[in-house]
Parts: C-alpha cells; structure tokens; sequence
C-alpha cells in the first residue's frame, strides 16, 4: 500500500563569511591596448559559473560589451588574493572586490582623462566603452584611443580593489543576534511524496520551492544552481552511503556500479520561483545561495514521511529497509499498547 505525505521546511544559510577570521579578496582590472579589459582574480570557478557572473558585473560596471571582458584566474601567490571558493562566498566577496577595482579603474580613467582633455576630474565620464568630457560630449576617446595615448606617455590604467566584511559585534549571549557573515538567504518548501508500506520504497512527487538569491545576476546560472542543489540532496536523503554498516566498513562501495547515486529518472518535477529583493550589501543586490539547495530534501524528508506513515527516522540516507525496520518496530508497540 502506498501512502502520501507531505513535508515542510524553511532554510537559512549565510554567504560571504567571516566568522571572526579574516575573509579577504582582492581584484585587478587592466586597460589593455585594443580597447578591451582584463580581470585579474584568485577566485576559481569549480563550476557554478562564476566566472561568467564576474565578467558581467565588470561590464555592467565599466559599460562595455562583455565580449570586451578578458579573465585571469590565478593562483594566489601570483594574482589577486582570494579566501576560497567555499562558503557561498565567491560570488559575494570577489563581486564586491571587482566593483571596488572597477571605482579605482573609472577614477583613473577621470584623473587621465582630466589631463587630456585639460578640464577637471569631475567633468570626465564614461559612456559605453569611450571615456566623455561630461560638458562637451563631442569630446571623446574610445578605450582603444584611450589607452594607445597613454602607453605612448609611459602611463596605463589598473584598478585594484579589495572587500572584506566590516568588523562585527560578538553573538549577543541573550537573544542569540549574530553578524557573522555577510547576509542570509532563506528559502522554503513543500515536498509530496509517496511510501510503499510494503517495499519502503519512497518517491518523490512534487517540490516546490521559494528561494531567495537576493537580486539574481544571471537567472540561468541560479536555476542550475537551485535543481543541482536539489538533485544533490535527493541523492545525499535517499541513496548515498560510503558505509552503510558503520561502523564496519564491509561492503563499502569501490566505484560508482556500487556508490548509488540519482539518474534522470529518479528526478521528479522541480517547480520553483525566486522571491525577495536585491540586498544592499551584496554586489547589484545579489546574494550567495548555492549551498542552501543541498539542504531542503533532507530536512522536508523526515516530516513527509512521519506525515505518510507516522514514524520518524533520522539518519541519512533514508533507504527502504530502514523504512521497514520504523515500520515493524511501531507496529510492534502498537501491539504492546506503548
């Protein structure tokens, strides 16, 4: 007999931490001689597409095509200085570092631009790839003209820039407040499932998720983000397990024909939406997030199940013979009358 439940949770994870310890990152922004522009950064893109996200907030920046964004990503002794690419921090610590390079390259290019075209500082702006005289427009040398000048004097533009989170207060030992890290995302979610009283099989009907990301940079990178997360998560509530006597290690998984892990048919329908609004401390209003969707399955898992069959298990990965095993031994207090 199969029966539904249906469990709940809600999600909290911070991003851009700082945790008392120092979380730095450093970027380097260049003006190369065709006109294009180079970011120099210490923050690896281990494949959530960071990368592409960096080259947009430069762009959207500096107000160039992004085919005019060049990216170097080096090692930390030989670039700019990055804590790691962990924590949900990339996204939120370097963004923050490029936008502060992107300041420092845009006030080179107006204390440049001030000497060229002799006028003030503040009378010098940029416009879609040309550096302006703000009061005369007519007045105006592309990137490329820009910096063919400048290497002929011997000068060249480089923005460096640096974030790290401000000092915070301790928790506070009463209420628990904490400004540990530099936001929060919070999500939610509803999860239907089915169990098989008969098998302990469980499968999973529908998701449905509100996830906040702040303001999104690129909605394509945060949807993979959310149904990879999701798909982690099912394989982690459901099917993984490097020891599955621990803490005997007897038929421990030697590759992945024994390590059991989702495939496309395991994967149900995933409907989500992003909610919230830009936050004020993140790069254009964005926040780190990618973390949290490993959290949700697990955490709604137990609660659908207890709703479906009335038995709590609590230990991961939730396999049919523990679901069995809950099963006997509730029935077996129920006919104890405990």
């Amino acid at each position: 007999m199969k029966k539904r439940g249906r469990g709940v949770c809600l999600v909290a994870h911070p991003g851009g931490t700082r945790y008392g310890g120092g979380d730095p990152n450093q970027a380097i922004i260049k003006l190369k001689l065709d006109g294009t522009v180079e970011l120099l950064i210490g923050t690896v893109d281990i494949g959530q597409g960071s990368s592409m996200v960096f080259r947009q907030i430069t762009a959207e920046k500096l107000q160039v095509a992004l085919d005019k964004i060049g990216m170097i990503t080096a090692d930390t002794s030989s670039g700019a200085y990055c804590s790691g690419t962990q924590a949900s921090r990339a996204m939120f610590s370097c963004g923050n570092a490029i936008i502060a390079a992107c300041d420092d390259f845009i006030r080179q290019l107006q204390q440049f631009g001030a000497k060229i075209f002799n006028t003030e500082e503040e009378n010098i702006n940029i416009d879609h790839g040309f550096v302006v005289v703000k009061s005369e427009p007519e007045k105006k040398m592309s990137y490329a003209q820009f910096s063919k000048y400048l290497f002929d004097q011997g000068d060249f533009v480089v923005g460096q820039g640096s974030y790290m989170m401000r000092k915070f207060r301790p928790m506070d030992p009463e209420g628990g407040f904490f400004e540990g890290s530099g936001n929060i995302a919070f999500g939610a979610m509803v999860m239907d499932i089915d169990v098989d009283t008969k098998t302990g099989q469980i499968d999973i009907i529908n998701v449905y998720l509100a996830q906040d990301a702040g303001m999104p940079l690129n909605k394509i990178i945060c949807e993979g983000q959310v149904e990879g997360g999701l798909v982690h998560s099912i394989g982690m509530t459901l099917m993984e397990n490097l020891y599955p006597y621990y803490p005997e290690t007897d038929f421990m998984p030697k590759s992945f024909r024994d390590y059991i892990i989702p495939t496309a048919k395991d994967i149900p329908q995933l409907q989500y939406v992003f909610v919230g609004g830009a936050d004020p401390s993140g790069p254009y209003g964005a926040k780190g997030f990618s973390e949290m969707g490993t959290h949700y399955i697990a955490a709604a898992m137990g609660e659908a199940i207890y709703n479906a069959i009335g038995v709590w298990i609590t230990s991961l990965p939730i396999t049919p013979e523990k679901v069995l095993r809950a099963l006997d031994a509730k029935e077996t207090c129920n006919n104890k009358g405990e």
